[in-house]
């Protein structure tokens, strides 16, 4: 079987060895940072009993006890890189080997860059043809999207506490189709539904309303204040509201950091209609959001921009 255990690169592997022994040396202080960099104490009893280990010898020692641990293991030694990428305490540094330190410091913070920069590179790559393969194997889906749509018909006719307790059930297992193991189920109050889920590294707030009359600028206001409070402030929203959204809410978006993307009744009868995938669409609307500096872009508008891009 192929070994799929993440390591660093050679050559990071032994810059972040020099870069330890230059500015830290101590025996005593590399352990230390060992520790602050989330090392497990099991390694740590070993780093300790290894007494005449060279510091060269100790780091690689370290980080193939960490690889062994699989992906925890790798991004302790991820840790250990980033803290040295943002090391500023030079000063304690003896006069006598400053010099060597900060050059092994600026030598392993370039190789750092390029090195994280490819990683985020090939995880970007990576989602792409996923989210491509999603878009090629829609077919594949056509039967469990035809039953959410039947289901989505049928519910519009019934009573509202009726209609509200089945779309609430719908809704969860459409988002639990779209987001298999990254959603947390909806809840309702009223004709309003909530949740959340994660995607592309940001955990979404989301909010559906099936009202008469479109989505006010005071109802986005209210989720956008969630989502800016949100854990790290990063965390976005999704708005769909199935009767649209009024011009004053539209007018009331800020292209610049806006956190709350819209998506009307239509746009999300594209993704019962196998369209285009849920994932998808939201990918290319940040995209096109980003690039345009617009606030909104219609399911129909992506789904021509892409085939457009295709034809080509």
């Amino acid at each position: 079987m192929e070994n799929t255990t993440q390591r660093l690169p050679q050559d990071i592997a032994n810059l972040l060895a020099s870069c330890i022994k230059h500015l830290i040396w101590y025996k005593n202080s590399i352990i230390s940072f060992f520790e602050e960099c989330g090392v497990p104490q099991s390694i740590i009893l070993q780093v300790r009993r290894e007494k005449n280990t060279a510091t060269l010898k100790l780091v690689p020692m370290v980080l193939e006890q960490l690889y062994a641990k699989d992906n925890e293991g790798f991004q302790v030694a991820l840790t250990m890189l980033t803290k040295l990428d943002y090391w500023k305490d030079i000063h304690s540094v003896p006069d006598e080997r400053k010099d060597m330190a900060i050059a092994a410091l600026k030598e392993l913070q370039k190789a750092y860059r390029i090195f994280m920069a490819q990683k985020l590179y090939e995880q970007e790559q990576n989602a792409q043809i996923e989210r491509d393969n999603r878009l090629r194997t829609k077919k594949l889906d056509h039967t469990k999207l035809q039953n959410f749509r039947d289901r989505f018909d049928r519910t519009y006719f019934l009573e509202p506490k009726k209609r509200g307790d089945a779309y609430e059930k719908l809704l969860n297992d459409i988002f639990s189709y779209c987001f298999p193991n990254a959603f947390q189920a909806f809840n309702r109050t009223g004709e309003q539904v909530d949740g959340q889920f994660y995607f592309d590294g940001h955990f979404y707030f989301v909010e559906i309303r099936w009202r008469k009359e479109p989505a006010s600028a005071a109802d986005v206001s209210v989720l956008r204040d969630r989502a800016r409070a949100g854990f790290a402030e990063d965390v976005r929203a999704v708005f769909i509201s199935y009767n649209d959204f009024s011009p004053e809410c539209r007018d009331s978006l800020n292209a610049s950091g806006e956190r709350v993307i819209l998506l009307t009744g239509y746009d999300f009868r594209s993704v019962l209609e196998c369209d285009i995938a849920l994932d998808v669409l939201l990918h290319r609307i940040q995209a096109f959001l980003v690039r345009h500096k617009k606030t909104y872009v219609s399911a129909n508008e992506v789904i021509r921009m892409w085939t457009a891009e295709t034809e080509c």
